[in-house]
């Protein structure tokens, strides 16, 4: 019994997962410009590939897709080390 209780605590365990949907490369002038409600273009479309990140160690690549009005990854491979 006291192996299951062992278990289902490693089971609420909370990790930081990223998603990394790209990158791009503005100018500081821009930067210093943005503010809250500014949006950074990623030339990122749902479909396209996407890293995702446990605990800043990459765990996972994907595909962007869109739920209802909300964005989500859905894995496609798992990276094993």
């Amino acid at each position: 019994m006291a192996e299951n209780k062992k278990e289902n605590r490693a089971g609420d365990v909370k990790m930081d997962v990223a998603v990394v949907l790209g990158q791009t490369r503005v100018p500081i002038e821009s930067i210093l410009n943005w503010s809250e409600g500014s949006i950074i273009e990623l030339r990122k479309r749902s479909g396209e590939a996407a890293d995702v990140e446990v605990n800043g160690t990459p765990f996972a690549k994907g595909e962007v897709v869109t739920i209802a009005e909300n964005f989500g990854v859905r894995l496609t491979e798992i990276i094993s080390e």
